[in-house]
């Protein structure tokens, strides 16, 4: 018998928290335990969650109070819970870590249905069920890529890439470290129902500003970089998101020489993006 764990960063999730909690109470394999952990909630999500705690005894509602002050960000703050609760889970002797937001729903067979396939891809470290939104499955032309609403880490891959960084931008990052570490990630064809419109914590703008952000300090191929930004320039807000990026990516990468990486993830970064390019355009 499987077992894993699941790690739940939340804050004022109440419109969705139910949702999530119904899909994995309702699980044909369920987990050993689950940890949520309550970021300075303001709504019902806390009382929520101990509803679902008092009925279970592998539910395990935690609450961070003044938890680090300094990390203003989403992806900081997001990835600063995560390594409070890799700590607590550190003894633990599980087959998977999976981490799931708390706005996500699935069918009751969808974590037997993940593990199978891992199961039958031994090299698999991280993986990611297939995101839906409003009943539209999201269009893939990457499936090594891993979305960050749900990630199912092998034990062993979990514990090769080490703590998460405290940056926004973390879970590709972790992707990154996965495949650094000799393991394959993967989307799996297994469909998870995103309940909430992703980035809507903050105007577009703002997300865009932080997308560049992050792919100069890594950084991103340049020229990879302008390519990418072609993607955001017929979406809304249409040109000036693509704008306001590459604002962004000119003053961390040659401005402000902001450089959070090592030298070695940078180099397998920009390695994979000129392999791309050249698949792109056919070289050999």
């Amino acid at each position: 018998m499987l077992d894993y764990i699941l790690l739940s960063p939340t804050k004022n999730e109440a419109n969705y928290i139910e949702q999530t909690l119904r899909s994995v109470c309702a699980q044909t394999i369920l987990p050993k335990r689950w940890l949520i952990l309550n970021d300075g909630s303001t709504d019902r999500t806390p009382a929520i969650i101990q509803e679902y705690a008092d009925k279970h005894a592998w539910i395990e509602l935690i609450t961070l109070t003044n938890f680090r002050p300094d990390l203003t960000s989403t992806g900081g703050r997001s990835g600063a819970v995560l390594n409070y609760a890799r700590e607590l889970i550190q003894a633990e002797a599980v087959d998977f870590v999976v981490k799931i937001d708390s706005d996500v729903a699935f069918a009751p067979s969808f974590f037997e249905q993940v593990f199978t396939a891992f199961q039958q891809e031994k090299s698999l470290g991280l993986a990611s069920g297939h995101l839906v939104q409003d009943g539209i499955p999201e269009k893939i032309s990457d499936w090594s890529g891993v979305r960050g609403a749900t990630r199912i880490y092998r034990k062993a891959c979990f514990d090769a890439v080490g703590p998460y960084h405290t940056i926004r931008g973390e879970d590709e990052i972790d992707t990154y470290m996965a495949r650094m570490k000799g393991w394959q990630t993967r989307t799996l064809p297994i469909h998870f129902d995103h309940l909430k419109p992703e980035g809507v914590r903050h105007h577009s703008l703002v997300n865009h500003y932080d997308t560049g952000v992050f792919k100069a300090r890594i950084p991103y191929r340049f020229d990879f970089f302008l390519l990418t930004l072609f993607k955001y320039a017929f979406t809304k807000p249409f040109f000036i998101g693509s704008l306001v990026q590459l604002a962004a990516y000119i003053k961390i990468r040659w401005i402000q020489l902001d450089r959070p990486f090592a030298q070695d993830l940078t180099h397998y970064v920009q390695q994979g993006q000129r392999l791309k390019m050249k698949s792109a355009l056919g070289r050999n």
